[in-house]
């Protein structure tokens, strides 16, 4: 008598991929896609908005109302090795872009630095980005990442 083996479904049956778009200023990827831009893809993997970060005797205060802490996963497919600048992914809420503030990083062990990185073939970069921007803005805003030229759109809600 043999023994009969029982799998789970997970086990079995492939992962479902994201959804794959191409975006554009006015048509941003819609969260929870993977959004396709030149030769790399990003991905937001999370998001949260907080008044303060940081432990509680050592606090810093939004200056403009809300840190929003943006998680992205970035994947370069290119040849040539290219560089991703941190501080060159804005968040846009109407017309103002705000910049990356990599001094809050410190509760975020995975917050990308301030300086640029390279990115080789196949390379993929996790981290998170902080923004200090106003709370009543945070439901439209648009996230741009830019790699080699090219420019990623991603909806934050």
């Amino acid at each position: 008598m043999g023994t009969s083996e029982k799998r789970s479904p997970a086990a079995t049956e492939p992962a479902t991929p994201s959804p794959t778009v191409t975006t554009t200023a006015t048509s941003p990827a819609p969260r929870g896609t993977v959004a396709r831009f030149g030769k790399s893809q990003v991905q937001i993997k999370s998001i949260e908005s907080v008044g303060y970060i940081g432990p509680d005797e050592l606090e810093d205060f939004s200056d403009n109302g809300s840190f929003v802490v943006v998680e992205i996963e970035l994947t370069y497919r290119g040849g040539l090795p290219v560089t991703f600048d941190p501080a060159a992914a804005r968040l846009v809420i109407g017309r103002k872009g705000y910049r990356h503030v990599a001094d809050y990083k410190a509760p975020y062990g995975d917050a990308f630095e301030s300086a640029p990185r390279i990115l080789n073939t196949d390379d993929t970069a996790q981290g998170r980005l902080i923004y200090d921007v106003p709370v009543a803005g945070v439901k439209t805003a648009v996230l741009q990442v830019k790699v080699d030229g090219a420019t990623a759109f991603l909806a934050v809600r």
